[in-house]
């Protein structure tokens, strides 16, 4: 008869299965599922090892993961963090300011890697010594310059507290969408309730983990009560991580909702846009006009101009639709609904014309006359000389050599 371990490690690697499956089909789509995928992993490996550790297993599996994968367990919260914030900001990015996120896990890292260097007879008479064996776990030293069952208690910290925080951020992402529209579109709905429902669900794994935390950490072998609860817990999380990898494959629409969402995760440069996906855009907001609050979203475009007036994000050459939404913290499909309906453009003559405009004024001014042609068109923000010639003739009808002699005539 098959073990409650060996059960649980099958399912477990049919959960690493499906979020390997998960994030195949949709890294492209969705950025996002990314990040989830790799918490899903993650957090199998991590119940397989509790499970093996608890319950005892494959001694040479216990081998190749105790201590040895540890440090993966400190990103969990990060990981969960960043998918719920790609989601909901459309900052899918790690930047030189998320490295923070990664300190508990290189500090643990760090330390680990002397035990990757020991031999494998090592490592499994380790796991001969502590499996099903807490006190000699509890005093087992593996090589840390602290006590390595604080790692527990941190672990299960840090996770409550990234998936608190990814709550707060859902819930003030749906105010916001409630407050710009009347009505909110079915996908809209389907995202937010799918978000809310799986962090919850990781809420409620965290909290679960702090408590298997304390009652790891205060009893002994002989503890027949505590042993009975741990084992009721840790299948609780089984159950509950499983559930998330399963919910998606049941609901494939929660997935499809999240690509329709933000559908253009994977930036590409909007003067190659293709006839259809335009026609595409122009079908999309004909059909939701309606449920716009027109007032608040022209209050969202003076916010958007006086932006980009002041700052002048389009002299980046890689300036795109992204960096609006990250630095004003205002959705995508918002930014796009004030460009095409309330400033009748779109996002790559938007930028064009700022950027000619700009050009026009160092034309103008005496600084011109230090600098090249192209290098005014460099300094507007355009990657070549022959892009900036062609956008400024269909953009003035003249070259600028014509214009600046047209101009300072006058």
């Amino acid at each position: 008869m098959l073990s409650y371990s060996s059960i649980s490690f099958s399912v477990d690697l049919l959960t690493i299965l499906l979020s390997i499956v998960l994030l195949a089909n949709n890294r492209k789509k969705n950025k996002s599922i990314i990040y989830l995928s790799l918490f899903l992993i993650i957090s199998a490996l991590y119940i397989i090892v509790s499970l093996f550790f608890n319950f005892g297993g494959n001694i040479y599996v216990m081998a190749v993961l105790t201590n040895n994968i540890a440090p993966l367990f400190f990103l969990l919260g990060p990981l969960y963090y960043f998918f719920v914030r790609g989601m909901t900001k459309n900052n899918h990015s790690i930047t030189k300011k998320d490295i923070i996120h990664f300190i508990p896990f290189f500090i643990s890292l760090i330390q680990v890697i002397p035990y990757w260097f020991t031999s494998f007879d090592y490592k499994i008479h380790v796991n001969q010594i502590i499996t099903q064996n807490f006190d000699a776990y509890k005093h087992f030293d593996f090589g840390y310059f602290y006590p390595h069952l604080y790692n527990i208690y941190a672990r299960a910290i840090l996770m409550f507290g990234y998936t608190f925080y990814s709550l707060i951020l859902i819930i003030k992402s749906w105010r916001k969408e409630k407050e710009t529209f009347k009505n909110i579109r079915t996908e809209y709905i389907n995202v937010y309730n799918g978000l809310f429902f799986i962090t919850v669900v990781v809420l409620f794994v965290s909290v679960i983990l702090i408590y298997l935390s304390q009652l790891i950490l205060t009893f002994g072998n002989e503890n027949n009560e505590a042993f009975n609860i741990i084992e009721l817990i840790i299948r609780v999380i089984f159950a509950s991580y499983i559930f998330i990898p399963l919910f998606f494959i049941i609901n494939p629409k929660l997935i499809h909702d999240f690509t329709v969402v933000y559908w253009e995760l994977e930036e590409t440069d909007e003067t190659e846009i293709s006839e259809s996906d335009n026609n595409e855009s122009d079908d999309y907001n004909n059909k939701h006009f309606s449920e716009i609050e027109n007032e608040r979203f022209r209050l969202l475009s003076v916010e958007v101009m006086n932006y980009l007036l002041t700052k002048k994000p389009f002299l980046r050459p890689d300036f795109k639709v992204h960096d609006i939404c990250i630095d004003l913290n205002i959705p995508r499909h918002h930014v796009q609904e004030i460009i095409n309906h309330i400033l009748k453009t779109n996002f790559a003559d938007l930028k064009n014309k700022l950027r000619i405009d700009y050009a026009k004024e160092l034309l103008m001014s005496n600084t011109s006359k230090n600098i090249s042609f192209e290098g005014i068109g460099q300094k507007a923000g355009f990657t070549s000389n022959s892009n900036f010639y062609k956008i400024f003739r269909e953009t003035t009808g003249l070259t600028p050599s014509q214009w600046v002699k047209e101009n300072r005539l006058k």
